[in-house]
């Protein structure tokens, strides 16, 4: 009977404890959901990420045009070490050129046109009219060259006599294959436009080499004297033996002086006894 009692006072006391603990509070200052909000934030689809930040603008040289080298610069600018060889002396008699061993000359239109054999290399040139956008566009034409794409123009000091100029690079089409091509706008006493091209293969080097070998005609003759150098060469070819060396020398001092007013004079002195061509008279 007392172990019934004392079990009983244990169970009572026990109940009294549960019946007296109060419900732990939630402490959170936030209201509570009912379970539908619950459900539906749990659902909410995630914050799409902020977009990515646009790609810099590249700014595209002039040069980039596919096949366009950069190279006039390079091969013209401050650079004295023209070709040597014949003489090309342009329509308009503004100035001339050296051709390298390799090249011969023709006339083309309005321009005067070198290449080589193998007609892998071209060089063309002609006086400056005033027009020089339409004068390349003619003697592209004239070299069979199409589809011509230039490049940045670029200022440059040519050959010996520090000819300022204007040059780009290019590239155009003959036939269905792609040609190398410059320009050069020569101002100042020269006033003349020249175009080079070159195909896989071809002798761009001396192309360059020409256009660096640009003399301008100043004063005392012009045309007449660059006709007057190429005779004294023709002559000393059929010259007796006697006189070919006196032609050879003459023709030196020709193309060597062509700027100075008394270079017929110097010229007669050079050929001694030997006869003056008409060219030169």
């Amino acid at each position: 009977m007392k172990a019934k009692l004392v079990r009983w006072t244990s169970f009572a006391f026990a109940a009294l404890a549960l019946a007296g603990c109060p419900e732990k509070e939630d402490d959170s200052d936030e209201p509570k959901k009912d379970k539908k909000e619950q459900k539906d934030e749990d659902e909410k689809p995630e914050p799409a990420p902020d977009p990515a930040p646009p790609e810099p603008t590249k700014l595209t040289p002039d040069n980039s045009t596919p096949g366009i080298e950069a190279k006039v610069k390079a091969e013209l600018d401050n650079r004295e070490d023209g070709a040597t060889g014949t003489a090309l002396s342009i329509a308009g008699g503004k100035a001339t050129f050296q051709l390298p061993t390799g090249f011969t000359s023709k006339k083309n239109g309005n321009f005067d046109h070198a290449q080589t054999a193998d007609g892998k290399a071209h060089f063309a040139a002609t006086q400056n009219s005033g027009d020089s956008n339409k004068l390349v566009e003619e003697g592209t034409k004239a070299l069979g060259l199409t589809e011509c794409n230039w490049g940045a123009a670029e200022s440059v000091t040519v050959g010996k006599d520090k000819v300022p100029a204007t040059a780009q690079d290019g590239v155009c089409k003959k036939g269905s294959d792609s040609v190398k091509t410059f320009q050069v706008i020569y101002s100042g006493d020269a006033n003349t436009v020249a175009i080079g091209a070159w195909m896989d293969g071809g002798k761009s080097n001396d192309v360059f080499a020409i256009a660096r070998s640009i003399v301008p005609v100043k004063g005392g003759g012009g045309p007449s004297m660059a006709a007057c150098c190429a005779a004294l060469k023709q002559n000393a070819a059929s010259a007796p033996p006697q006189f070919k060396g006196a032609y050879l020398a003459a023709a030196g001092v020709c193309q060597s002086a062509m700027t100075n007013p008394q270079v017929r004079s110097m010229i007669r002195g050079a050929l001694g006894g030997a006869s003056m061509p008409a060219a030169c008279r």
